[in-house]
């Protein structure tokens, strides 16, 4: 069995329906209650890091511990409301991924890697969505901006910008792009239905475009 123990590191006040553009890290200090997991268990954490932890020096101190102490992948969770640039926008925060321009959305996806890497001194190749928001024109653009993994896909609920009701429990490999770049991991939260059949026989559930089928690796 393999298992991948992943982690929103992330600014604070996101859970009282705000959302600034220059929070508050604090909170990062308190990975160090996660110590047990790669000391006692020997399990290794992946590290999502929003851009504002990123900007923080205190915070990529904490963080560097974690990838030279305890072997932490680092990764890249994109926060698009404080993520730059930001451009005159008609649409209220949060603005979905989704429907961002695209090349708005690739410059915030460039920003928050640069970001990543010149403090931190590694080339993240996984990435989380905020809230989740994730649909094919994200998941198109990330193998050219050099990722191999996502983790934003929600199975079993109506969650990000496509329809992933259905999608499998276990990490798929997403279809290949036009251009040619190599198939998108995507490593999914874990849930899964008490009743196995049952997702299949709700009605009324889909909407959009069919869930995402796994490629041969």
């Amino acid at each position: 069995m393999k298992l991948v123990i992943s982690l929103d590191v992330e600014e604070e006040g996101l859970f009282s329906g705000q959302y600034p553009r220059y929070p508050g890290v604090t909170n990062v200090a308190a990975l160090c209650r996660l110590d047990f997991i790669p000391r006692d268990f020997g399990l290794p954490l992946t590290l999502l890091v929003s851009y504002r932890v990123a900007q923080d020096p205190a915070a990529c101190e904490i963080l560097a511990r974690w990838r030279d102490r305890h072997r932490a992948e680092i990764g890249v969770h994109l926060h698009p409301w404080s993520t730059p640039p930001f451009p005159e926008m008609s649409l209220p925060e949060p603005v979905p991924p989704e429907q961002l321009p695209l090349p708005l959305l690739r410059d915030k996806l460039t920003n928050l890697v640069a970001q990543v890497r010149g403090s931190l001194g590694v080339k993240p190749t996984s990435i989380r969505l905020g809230q989740f928001k994730v649909g094919p024109k994200v998941l198109g653009l990330l193998p050219k901006l050099g990722f191999r993994v996502d983790s934003s896909v929600v199975p079993l609920t109506l969650k990000g910008g496509g329809d992933y009701f259905l999608a499998p429990a276990d990490p798929f490999r997403l279809a290949r792009t036009a251009a040619g770049e190599p198939a998108l991991l995507e490593a999914p939260l874990t849930l899964v239905p008490l009743i196995t059949p049952l997702p299949r026989t709700l009605p009324g559930w889909r909407r959009g475009s069919p869930a995402p089928q796994a490629a041969a690796c």
